[in-house]
């Protein structure tokens, strides 16, 4: 399961690289560390992460701020994909209860590639499955921060810091 800290971060890189100031991304980013509250009711990876259940409470508020306060729109639409990140990168990493109530199952994305080189010969193989299970939350044991999802944040900053020096120093000499 993705931990909180490569929720946030993916998609406040996504944000980042669409021209959305570091802030806002942060703000927006924060919410798809939303989902994962559910673990407070125990009913974790169930209907807090379905996108039918997400977009029936997010498309009401697009569809009022489209009338009441167009000016909110976009950061409600990135607040939306926010959310919906969440249980998409979680159907990846284990079962999750992304269409429920439509479909009482949680589903697994399983892929995998494995490449074997020996020095007779080079094989690849790639294995993806859509595997499904009943709706029962999974244990919750679980380490919030792992150091693989510490090096994926510390990767994606960086990346975003060398673009902002390259921008700045861009940006330098034309002026």
């Amino acid at each position: 399961m993705p931990e909180p800290l490569v929720h946030f971060i993916i998609p406040f890189f996504v944000l980042v690289s669409v021209g959305v100031k570091p802030k806002r991304a942060a703000a927006l980013a924060a919410l798809a560390i939303l989902p994962d509250f559910d673990v407070l009711i125990h009913t974790h990876r169930t209907f807090s992460h379905s996108f039918i259940v997400l977009l029936a409470l997010c498309v009401p508020v697009l569809l009022s701020l489209r009338k009441l306060r167009p000016e909110w729109l976009e950061d409600a639409e990135l607040a939306t994909l926010c959310l919906l990140s969440h249980p998409f990168l979680d159907m990846f990493c284990y079962y999750t209860a992304v269409l429920w109530p439509l479909f009482d199952k949680s589903v697994w994305i399983y892929a995998e590639a494995f490449v074997n080189l020996s020095s007779l010969h080079v094989s690849f193989q790639f294995d993806v499955k859509l595997l499904s299970t009943g709706l029962e939350p999974p244990n919750i044991d679980v380490p919030m921060i792992t150091s693989t999802g510490v090096g994926v944040a510390l990767l994606l900053l960086a990346v975003m810091a060398l673009c902002n020096l390259r921008a700045r120093r861009a940006g330098g000499r034309r002026a």
